[in-house]
């Protein structure tokens, strides 16, 4: 790179690197207090709600990074043209491509890393969140349980104790678990206690009995007991075992799916729209940087800046974005669907690549802009107007 394109590829890192910390704590903040209560309802320790949140962030990445480096652009490109340094570089004779060049080499570092953290990064710390998730709901337990109320631990998953003893002892204990289809549990009981074993935690109850009801053939039956134990990781789903979700599963196994999985089973469209989301992803940080050259990479007047560049990078940024995610959550119903999910990132890059060869840009209409310079000089007008006037109301009160 010459000495041009080196100074807005620096500026244009710089700028877009602030941004993307400053959104991120933001989002990342948002975040947390959405899952404040798993710290304040259930006591969790800090280090454990700080390692959740902490880890929802390689999920995050992907989302703000794209607007992050929009911001970035556009502010350092707007900054040049009033500074006048776009008008020097494009007298000096320089092709447009010191412009683009630099921009679209980060564009392209940012999408790279996009990549890499769709395929490897985002799936781990998405099943170390919901393992994280689960070792809590289980650890939690205790304190989920409110005397006299019906506490739902998730759907399908209800507790009830009519009273909290002293010392952690519950009289009247009543659970239902009805998040298999196929299988009813009600568990009745006189007294239990949530207690540890060695690295187990247990949930004792005594006197009572357990109904297990076939909801296909409707038998039902009834099982006293004077003891029963079972462990609390079985509250982490009906099966015992803990279900992971599309986008907490690696890509290896979106591309050979259990046969067993339930999601397979039920959802078959869900996992090849995942895989097709992740290798899509990538492509929106290179279509928000053209965005970005084609509105705001050519020279024009601080005037057509202040109402072309910032408003029409954005609409049309959220335009593209928002027809990815449509074109996901089509693909997510209709497997046959999947081939939008590519279409909508190539069709933004073939309009914006194409306005770009040609020296097309997205502009305002001269009439709209008259139109609100026309409003803001009336308002002007009126508060020139109305200012005198306060004055002399106000010195003749005082």
């Amino acid at each position: 790179m010459n000495l041009i394109e080196r100074y807005i590829f620096r500026r244009v890192l710089t700028m877009s690197l602030a941004t993307f910390v400053s959104v991120l704590a933001i989002v990342w903040t948002t975040q947390a207090l959405t899952r404040i209560d798993i710290a304040t309802d259930s006591g969790a320790s800090t280090a454990a709600f700080l390692k959740l949140i902490a880890l929802l962030t390689p999920s995050l990445v992907p989302l703000v990074l794209p607007f992050a480096l929009l911001i970035g652009i556009v502010q350092t490109l707007n900054t040049m043209n009033s500074d006048s340094e776009m008008a020097v570089i494009s007298a000096s004779g320089a092709p447009r491509s010191v412009v683009a060049k630099p921009i679209l080499l980060i564009a392209f570092g940012a999408a790279l890393f996009n990549l890499y953290s769709n395929h490897f990064i985002e799936p781990y710390s998405n099943r170390a969140v919901r393992n994280i998730l689960t070792e809590v709901k289980s650890d939690l337990l205790s304190g989920l349980i409110r005397e006299g109320v019906f506490t739902s631990v998730e759907k399908g998953l209800t507790v009830y104790v009519r009273r909290k003893a002293p010392g952690g002892e519950l009289e009247g204990v009543m659970i239902s678990d009805t998040r298999d289809p196929k299988l009813s549990l009600l568990y009745y009981a006189k007294a239990g206690r949530v207690g540890k074993t060695g690295e187990l935690d247990l949930l004792a109850l005594s006197d009572g009995e357990m109904h297990r009801k076939n909801t296909a053939t409707g038998d039902i039956s009834i099982i006293r007991y004077s003891a029963y134990a079972f462990d609390l990781s079985r509250f982490a789903s009906s099966s015992g075992k803990t279900l992971y979700y599309p986008h907490e599963q690696t890509t290896a196994f979106l591309l050979n799916p259990d046969k067993n999985d339930p999601i397979a089973q039920k959802l078959p469209a869900r996992y090849p729209a995942e895989f097709h989301r992740r290798m899509t992803d990538w492509f929106y940080p290179i279509v928000f940087a053209m965005i970005a050259i084609v509105v705001a990479g050519e020279t024009r007047s601080n005037r057509q800046e202040r109402f072309n560049s910032i408003a029409l990078t954005f609409v049309f940024a959220l335009f593209w974005r928002w027809l990815g995610f449509a074109a996901f959550n089509e693909a997510k119903n209709n497997v046959s669907l999947w081939p939008l999910v590519y279409a909508v990132p190539a069709l933004a890059l073939t309009v914006t690549g194409t306005m770009y060869a040609f020296h097309r840009t997205i502009t305002v209409p001269d009439k709209v802009v008259q139109f609100f310079l026309r409003i803001w000089s009336f308002i002007k007008t009126v508060r020139a107007f109305l200012t005198p006037r306060r004055r002399a109301t106000g010195g003749a009160a005082a």
